[in-house]
């Protein structure tokens, strides 16, 4: 499982990104087979808005 954020220690501050989107439809017509750039035209065609979240972490 996913266990956070965890840069090596004394590596510096590491950014971690995070994209959200605003779509126009309910559901994108893919499934679980669908490759990433299959996904990622659906989604953008549909997009109304994007955020961007990029928290910064470091470990000391």
């Amino acid at each position: 499982g996913y266990l956070g954020s965890a840069p090596p220690a004394g590596h510096g501050p590491h950014r971690y990104m995070f994209a959200v989107h605003a779509l126009n439809v309910e559901n994108l017509p893919i499934n679980k087979e669908v490759s990433a750039a299959i996904c990622g035209f659906n989604m953008f065609g549909t997009t109304v808005g994007r955020a961007l979240i990029v928290p910064v972490y470091e470990q000391t």
